[in-house]
């Protein structure tokens, strides 16, 4: 199994080293917007059939490092396989997206859920062991998972959505119940992140999708420490990888999931890149945070967006990662995404 090179420039600017450019990847880089996993999507037979075979995922994981010169790959999965493990199983209605058919919607449900180890995730790691030795020495693999509280809102609600009232009210009303599930949820997510670390990782990144669905003084007990307790675990059972925590509209608490271990912080596109860096300080890596629009607007607007988001992170900070501020959306053209790379690689050389 071929190890990444720790030269390589993710990991270097993961460490806050020199860079020569910023390294880039995107949030859902291997997704709708391609036209070969369309084709592959199709011939999986469905999306779960996808994500569960593991030669399926490490070919959707690799298409898009086969169409552009990106620093990093991001194993093909879902978040809410972690739900699945935990015993909510997981479904996907076409044109629908996901729904969990035995959603931990109270303090009973809750109570029946398993204590998944590394074992139950299987399926991913096989996926990061093929992945593996396809790429070449100087691409990073990325390993992920949903974060705990995240993840509690798909669980509660039993499917997709904007606003998850139903698991803010049990958070409101039964806070004994809803801290048990985050903190079932916390063990299950590192238990993910163990198996992909194992299975030949080289990042391991937590989707606090929905952080800022959380009521500000319920953001440290349910987001925040969470975060912290995932980290702990790992690094108990002696995982140094580095840890990228995304708190998606929730950057105020960017120097707390600091101060939990966290190596480097996503942005999202809403959030000003000077502000959190003043909060993270010069030791943090920071990465985004683009607004995917901008891969929908015509090439010399989106060359601009680029050229002002290099120009946010900075030349002196700490770690700059060029990324979007959330997932790329399936109505991009591939060819804004060429732009996008040829870009970075223009505006951040050093």
């Amino acid at each position: 199994m071929a190890a990444c090179n720790p030269d390589a420039l993710l990991l270097r600017a993961l460490r806050n080293e020199k860079q020569e450019r910023m390294p880039l990847w995107v949030m859902r880089q291997a997704g709708r917007y391609l036209p070969e996993y369309r084709k592959l999507r199709k011939q999986a037979g469905s999306f779960l059939n996808l994500c569960n075979s593991p030669e399926m995922a490490c070919t959707a994981t690799l298409q898009p490092l086969r169409r552009y010169r990106l620093d990093a790959a991001i194993v093909f999965s879902d978040i809410l396989i972690v739900a699945d493990a935990l015993g909510c199983e997981l479904g996907f209605a076409e044109g629908e997206g996901p729904f969990l058919a035995r959603p931990a919607a109270d303090e009973k449900m809750i109570a029946s859920l398993a204590e998944p180890g590394v074992d139950a995730f299987a399926g991913v790691a096989a996926t990061i062991g093929a992945c593996r030795g396809e790429l070449a020495e100087d691409v990073a693999l990325i390993g992920f998972a949903g974060a705990p509280f995240t993840l509690a809102c798909y669980m509660v609600q039993g499917s997709g959505g904007r606003e998850f009232a139903l698991a803010r009210r049990l958070m409101l009303t039964e806070p004994q119940a809803f801290a048990e599930l985050i903190d079932r949820t916390t063990r299950a997510v590192a238990a993910c992140l163990s198996a992909q670390a194992a299975a030949g990782a080289d990042v391991l990144m937590l989707f606090e999708s929905w952080a800022a669905l959380a009521a500000p003084h319920y953001l440290d007990e349910h987001v925040v420490k969470p975060a912290a307790k995932v980290i702990a675990l790992l690094r108990e059972a002696g995982i140094d990888l580095p840890i990228i925590v995304f708190p998606r509209n929730a950057e105020q608490v960017a120097g707390k999931m600091v101060a939990a271990g966290a190596n480097a912080i996503g942005v999202g596109w809403q959030a000003d890149l000077v502000e959190v860096r003043a909060a993270v300080g010069e030791q943090t890596a920071l990465q985004g945070n683009l607004d995917p629009a901008a891969l929908l607007a015509d090439r010399e607007t989106l060359r601009s967006a680029i050229a002002r988001t290099v120009a946010a992170h900075g030349t002196g900070a700490g770690g700059r990662i060029f990324n979007l501020g959330h997932g790329i959306g399936k109505e991009t053209d591939p060819e804004s995404m060429a732009i996008l790379v040829d870009a970075v690689r223009e505006f951040s050389a050093c």
